[in-house]
């Protein structure tokens, strides 16, 4: 399903199909989809779901737990000088009813929440496809419920969001509950400092602005439970105080130093430490500008001011990206090291990995991924956050951006190339999710696979005096080993001037295979180990150069 479809795909003979089967956990959500090819032009098409009641059994996934929708294209511009595109398929959106032309594709997109209480086995039932009201074909479905929930992670997935207004909280508050649906478990929302009067005077007005905003977004969360997850939030200080934008270069440009903008910056700082704490979040503050190290002449500023921010609040967590200094022979990782907490980097490979083990930087995180951010590849989504992120040993995945710009909607734009990247597009004050989105949640699930496994090898082996357990945890480590040595653990997002990807991206069909590998073994541990228990044990994973 994450192989692109076009309206003028005409399907082979070995694409036609009359079953659909898919599989899920308990609690998962888990993507259907179709095609229709219609040999004459429908009219009012429109498709639904009957009953999904369990082969032996009363039991049936409500109908409420089924979402509907079918995939819209926009323009992709393919060369701008010969004035061409391509329309592409990306986005999915409710349709009660649509037409198909004689000869065009139509994909269709159903994803279905398995209830957390449901019982394990087999569900049966039928998508009917209508035209006018009246049946005109349908599909068996089969949806195979796996007797188990996947573990809970401390992990931190999540996407840049930096374009809601804070003032509508109605629109936060579908965004918030929309991103913890999609598997993100913390929320990357930039709560700026900074001088709202660009007057380079910081006053209390400015400070009542930025935390004002900064509580509004924090309630929303809390509002949606969303909350007690907002553990990685984006808090950058220094615009208007100690910087300005450039916009001849095209980047921030310093002021010279001066007791009062340290003293603004530390008055700034301090506003939003007390309000953090008073309101009881865990804010990670990224200090000065981010990824710095990609411009060379502000590098040496951001080391000095983020040094003064650590020296004079030592407790907190301050964290930065690096990557771009890097691929221009700048040592990040050793000059930024003792100044922040975290270090998130766009590029990774066995010698970084040693430099931030080396800086005392472990945990450290991954972000923004050649070739991602929604727009290209929606496998490559699914690799990032799922085997490959497991597999680098990282402790935040994050990707930007979650949403389009808000200056203008991308329908209304003569090429989706005139937009910045995203996942998800505002529709009045509703986010429209797109199928790189979709792949983002399956590899969110990819990712949790990887570790129930891994705690359930882990537990398995510890019952030392247990023979059946042993045996079972040796066939699933093999399994494990088998699938995770496929995956190469080297990108980089930026290389000097050119973008590179990830080693060994697979084949779109490749991971839902390893996903039910990796169902089976934890299935068979299931007769040794309580899935429970080792849900809830800390076990420590593998470093990266050390799995095959």
């Amino acid at each position: 399903y994450m192989d692109k479809i076009y309206e003028n795909t005409i399907p082979s003979s070995g694409d036609i199909v009359n079953k659909l089967r898919v599989f899920a956990s308990l609690g998962e959500y888990e993507p259907i989809t179709f095609c229709i090819y219609p040999l004459k032009s429908l009219k009012d098409a429109s498709v639904r779901i009957s009953e999904i009641k369990m082969k032996d059994g009363n039991d049936e996934i409500p109908a409420d737990h089924f979402d509907i929708r079918v995939v819209r294209p926009f323009r992709v511009k393919i060369d701008n000088s010969a004035k061409t595109y391509k329309w592409e398929p990306f986005f999915i959106e409710k349709k009660s009813a649509f037409d198909i032309e004689k000869g065009k594709t139509k994909q269709i997109w159903i994803t279905v929440k398995i209830p957390e209480n449901l019982k394990a086995g087999d569900y049966l039932g039928k998508v009917i496809i209508k035209e006018g009201g009246k049946e005109t074909r349908n599909l068996d479905l089969q949806i195979r419920v796996l007797p188990f929930r996947l573990a809970d992670t401390d992990i931190k997935f999540c996407l840049a969001a930096n374009v809601v207004k804070p003032d509508d909280e109605e629109t936060m508050l579908n965004c918030f509950i929309d991103q913890m649906a999609h598997g993100m478990t913390g929320s990357y929302n930039d709560l700026a400092i900074e001088i709202k009067s660009r007057d380079q005077n910081l006053g209390q007005d400015d400070i009542d602005h930025f935390t004002k905003k900064a509580k509004r977004i924090m309630d929303a969360a809390n509002k949606v439970g969303f909350g007690k997850n907002m553990n990685f939030v984006g808090c950058t200080i220094g615009f208007q105080i100690a910087y300005y934008w450039d916009n001849e270069k095209f980047w921030y440009k310093f002021w010279p130093h001066s007791e009062k903008i340290n003293n603004d910056l530390i008055k700034a700082a301090k506003a939003m430490i007390d309000l953090a704490k008073k309101e009881g979040w865990n804010l990670w503050f990224c200090g000065i500008v981010n990824e710095s190290g990609g411009h060379p002449e502000t590098f040496p500023e951001v080391a000095y001011y983020n040094g003064l921010l650590r020296k004079t609040f030592p407790n907190i967590k301050w964290y930065t990206e690096m990557g771009g200094g890097t691929s221009l022979g700048i040592d990040e990782i050793k000059e930024l090291s003792p100044y922040v907490d975290y270090l998130v980097t766009n590029r990774f490979d066995e010698e970084i990995y040693e430099k931030l083990k080396k800086n005392g930087k472990i945990p450290y995180g991954i972000y923004n991924l050649a070739n991602c951010c929604g727009r290209v590849n929606p496998v490559i989504d699914r690799h990032f956050f799922g085997f490959y992120g497991w597999k680098t040993k990282t402790n935040i995945i994050r990707q930007w951006v979650y949403q389009f710009p808000p200056y203008d909607s991308i329908f209304n734009m003569k090429f989706a190339g005139d937009a910045d990247t995203g996942y998800v597009e505002l529709i009045g004050k509703k986010p429209l999710p797109s199928i790189s989105y979709e792949a983002v949640r399956e590899g969110v699930d990819d990712y949790k696979y990887c570790d129930t496994l891994w705690r359930m090898i882990t537990l398995a082996n510890k019952k030392t005096k247990d023979k059946d357990a042993q045996i079972a945890a040796k066939k699933a480590t093999e399994t494990f080993y088998d699938i995770i040595k496929t995956f190469g653990l080297r990108f980089a997002s930026v290389f000097k001037t050119k973008r590179e990807g990830l080693d060994n991206v697979h084949a779109s069909a490749s991971y839902d295979i390893d996903r039910w590998k990796m169902a089976k073994e934890i299935m068979n541990l299931q007769k040794v180990i309580n899935i429970e228990e080792a849900s809830k044990s800390t076990v420590v994973r593998p470093e990266p150069y050390d799995l095959p």
